[in-house]
């Protein structure tokens, strides 16, 4: 019997911590159970047995209290602070000229850093980024038989800011936009050197970005995006003078990082 009486009583003291740290209503019904088993112990010492309903009531308020508790611990978690990663993807760039579009395709890849502000429901955020690209087109007999003309996609720099949302408890939609410079390589290889020598050149073009994605949070302290960017850097002037020819690229990348 007295064993019975100390399982029940290690039972109560641990219903007791755990409601300690629920409602004020969990709370004071802690207190009514703890006032009368104190009555019922007796002078004598022995340990205070709980009735059957009692216990009932008391492992229903501590259970109704821990369903309640944990969605709220869940998504009190912060992700403010610094975010970094690697940036691969598909890139298309396009160039238009008098109405007429051409494009070729490549192979994007980068590193990204920013910081995040989170406040619940959204979060606000900073970034930057420095990527290159595989994209370049190349054609030859442009002016002679035997001559090469390369265009080549140099390296991007971004930096901006995101606004996002928690449609879903471990997914952030986001819209972004910001600044973008990117480089552009141009060379020639000539075949008369004498006529139209050979020559490389790499020019710098400005422009805005926009975009939006998904962001999940991975194990620990890990995220993964998917993301959808498009960049315009308007009309390429070169030397200031308008050359008629329009720059965009169309992005869908991948972004692997930590927050820390």
């Amino acid at each position: 019997m007295g064993q019975l009486r100390n399982v029940a009583w290690s039972n109560v003291a641990a219903l007791q911590h755990c409601l300690l740290h629920q409602s004020f209503g969990s709370a004071m019904i802690l207190a009514e159970v703890s006032s009368h088993s104190a009555a019922r112990s007796g002078a004598c010492g022995l340990v205070p047995v709980l009735k059957g309903k009692t216990l009932r009531s008391l492992l229903m308020a501590a259970a109704l209290g821990c369903v309640v508790s944990a969605p709220a611990i869940a998504q009190s978690a912060d992700t403010s602070g610094i975010k970094a990663g690697v940036v691969v993807g598909y890139d298309k760039t396009e160039i238009g000229y008098a109405g007429e579009t051409g494009n070729k395709d490549g192979f994007v890849y980068g590193a990204t850093v920013g910081y995040d502000a989170d406040l619940g429901a959204t979060v606000i955020g900073v970034e930057a980024e420095i990527s290159g690209s595989t994209t370049k087109e190349e054609v030859g007999d442009v002016f002679d038989e035997g001559d090469r003309l390369r265009l080549a996609s140099g390296r991007d720099l971004y930096i901006g800011a995101r606004l996002g949302a928690r449609l879903a408890p471990s997914a952030l939609f986001y819209v972004k936009g910001g600044y973008t410079n990117a480089a552009a390589e141009l060379s020639f290889d000539s075949v008369e050197e004498s006529v139209l020598p050979s020559f490389s050149e790499s020019d710098r073009l400005d422009g805005f970005r926009i975009g939006g994605g998904v962001e999940f949070e991975v194990a620990g302290n890990g995220f993964a995006r998917v993301e959808y960017r498009y960049s315009n850097y308007g009309e390429y002037r070169y030397e200031g003078f308008e050359t008629g020819l329009t720059a965009s690229r169309h992005q869908v990348v991948l972004t692997s990082g930590f927050l820390f």
